[in-house]
């Protein structure tokens, strides 16, 4: 069976697919320090314990493009603005705070500081969140995500004395996703709430011809390498099967011809915003039917979003998506 690790399980460097993700690292315009004169963002270095983001960009604009260091409670104001959507409640974006900060503290092993080269995760600085939100028509959001960022200082997710991998998606299909033996803290949990939401179910049409290309460029892309020189076109829907499903209803494994694929994988090459996906037949053409936005594990967004309206707590909220954690301050 060829089998590729699934990147959507590297939740906060692909973590879901959505209408606010930033595609690469997004660079300021001036030449300033990030929130160098924000009465939003002043004040960090009381807030935090010396852990530093080196942001070692090379690219001419910044302190001569030499880099600089970054407070990581600073850093994390950017961080959460590009994770969570628009406009969601405090508790929500708090929950998503707390959640970066778990995946800063991972990655940092105990170091003091680290490259942001090395984190791979896209960050807006302070002047661009202001620009974003002010054309957005909502300039006040930036407060509650400084707000958010402010009143959780310090707190991460932790499981048996370890930071929890902080995975994350847009809307389930449903169901949230069960983890691996490696993760006993994500637990398969009903989650109807997420049909309600925008997005939720996507319908694309594509010729048998096109859905071939597809599979065969996307799959090479990955490395994977796929014979589907002999797949006939007319019989494209009795060549690809389905093999197995988890309980939360995701694909895991998919058959093509005579070789295995992840679902993530196919989900990958076909373009589509979830594993959880069927594929039928439709007059002329091909249908993939798709549920839910996002790999399906851990915090369901859009869920998040609705029990803060509802006036549960950011720790209540995670401790709704991962079992058995503690939201400990360091």
């Amino acid at each position: 069976m060829k089998k590729r690790t699934a990147a959507v399980l590297a939740a906060f460097l692909i973590p879901y697919i959505t209408t606010l993700a930033v595609s690469g690292r997004v660079q300021g315009a001036d030449g300033g320090k990030i929130g160098g004169n924000s009465d939003r963002t002043s004040g960090w270095e009381s807030q935090t314990d010396g852990r530093q983001i080196l942001l070692d960009r090379e690219d001419g604009v910044r302190n001569n493009g030499t880099g600089y260091a970054v407070p990581l409670e600073e850093y994390l104001i950017g961080l959460t603005a590009v994770q969570i959507p628009d406009g969601y409640p405090k508790e929500a974006v708090k929950a998503q705070a707390i959640l970066a900060r778990t995946a800063l503290y991972r990655e940092m092993d105990g170091a003091d500081s680290i490259e942001e080269s090395a984190l791979d995760m896209d960050y807006l600085e302070s002047e661009q969140i202001e620009r974003r939100f002010e054309a957005a028509g909502m300039p006040e959001y930036y407060q509650t995500i400084c707000g958010a960022v402010r009143e959780s200082a310090g707190q991460t997710a932790i499981w048996d004395g370890n930071y929890i991998e902080p995975l994350f998606h847009a809307v389930s299909a449903g169901r949230t996703r069960e983890g691996d033996e490696a993760q006993p803290y994500l637990a398969s949990g009903a989650a109807k709430e997420d049909e309600g939401a925008g997005g939720y179910l996507t319908r694309q049409g594509m010729t048998r011809e096109e859905l071939k290309k597809r599979l065969e460029e996307g799959l090479n892309a990955l490395g994977e390498h796929p014979d589907l020189e002999n797949l006939e076109e007319e019989r494209i829907l009795e060549e690809i099967q389905i093999v197995k499903r988890d309980s939360a209803g995701y694909v895991e494994t998919v058959q093509i011809g005579a070789e295995t694929y992840s679902g993530d994988a196919v989900r990958y090459a076909l373009g589509v915003p979830s594993p959880a996906f069927s594929l039928e037949e439709d007059g002329d053409e091909i249908r993939c039917v798709t549920y839910g936005r996002g790999h399906g594990y851990g915090l369901s967004q859009y869920g998040a979003g609705l029990m803060a309206e509802n006036g549960s707590s950011a720790e209540e909220i995670l401790k709704h998506y991962f079992k058995n954690i503690q939201i400990v301050s360091e």
